[in-house]
């Protein structure tokens, strides 16, 4: 957990960061390669240490105000999604994570590494069957029991995964039934930049956790970014929910979405490494 920092501080690391000139090629063998950012350009000295040191920084809250997400990269796209919450009410928990996966082996820089990720965030499906550790029973369980692309929220009739679309821009349904939530379409929206790619994933239904109506439709977004670097792809992802406060009941499920996060990049690790 990092410590908070002061707002001068945290202003001044702000304005030395450079978004865009920061994006760069190699030229090696006089041959076009795939442009990059630089690790220490996308975040403060102090975050960018401790991710090569740790692999894996996370913050989460519950109901807390007017919280600010200290550990976005410093690019536009990552900035927009950190801004995607668009809700009247201010999120009842918040989970932000970053993570830092070394590349594979031999590929370097020219081999567009975010182009596989892109790949393999379009192929939802999956998903299915990937683990996650439960923190209340301390032990791992599987946490999606089902998962498939969908026409659309209302017919929900069953459909391949867009793997053939282009990524940036396009919009996607998928039913996802979690092994503690109720089963639910959620609409992913796709967003990509030289090298960079992302989705945003918007609950259509509400969501029902242990008997309880705990997020209604509209009220949950998961925010995935990826950013390749010259040796590593940095993974943030972020999760909002304007919840139901249930006594010990909604904290539960808002303790279990760090777990929930950790997840997700697994299953990214673990088809990257397939690849």
């Amino acid at each position: 957990m990092l410590g908070a920092q002061t707002a001068d501080a945290q202003s001044s690391e702000e304005d030395s960061r450079v978004v865009f000139p920061a994006l760069k090629t190699q030229d090696a063998d006089n041959s076009a390669t795939a442009p990059v950012y630089e690790l220490k350009e996308l975040f403060p000295e102090s975050v960018a240490e401790e991710l090569l040191k740790t692999g894996r920084i996370q913050r989460s809250f519950y109901g807390e105000s007017n919280v600010k997400l200290e550990l976005c990269p410093a690019t536009d796209l990552c900035r927009s999604a950190a801004s995607a919450w668009d809700k009247q009410n201010e999120p009842v928990f918040i989970v932000e994570s970053l993570y830092l996966l070394k590349k594979a082996q031999g590929t370097g820089q020219a081999a567009g590494e975010i182009g596989k990720i892109s790949s393999i965030l379009r192929n939802l499906s999956t998903m299915q069957g990937i683990q996650y550790y439960s923190n209340s029973r301390k032990r791992w369980e599987t946490l999606y029991t089902e998962v498939y692309t969908v026409n659309n929220p209302d017919e929900r009739a069953r459909i391949p995964d867009p793997a053939d679309k282009k990524a940036d821009g396009l919009v996607s349904y998928v039913y996802q039934k979690d092994r503690s939530l109720s089963g639910c379409v959620y609409k992913f929206q796709y967003f990509e930049q030289a090298a960079q790619t992302s989705f945003r994933a918007e609950n259509t239904e509400k969501i029902v956790y242990k008997g309880f109506n705990i997020v209604k439709p509209e009220a949950m977004l998961l925010c995935l970014n990826a950013v390749e670097t010259e040796e590593h792809i940095v993974f943030y992802i972020t999760v909002r929910a304007d919840a139901a406060k249930i006594p010990l009941v909604s904290e539960r499920l808002a303790k279990s979405y760090g777990s929930r996060a950790d997840a997700i990049y697994n299953w990214c690790v673990s088809k990257y490494s397939e690849e």
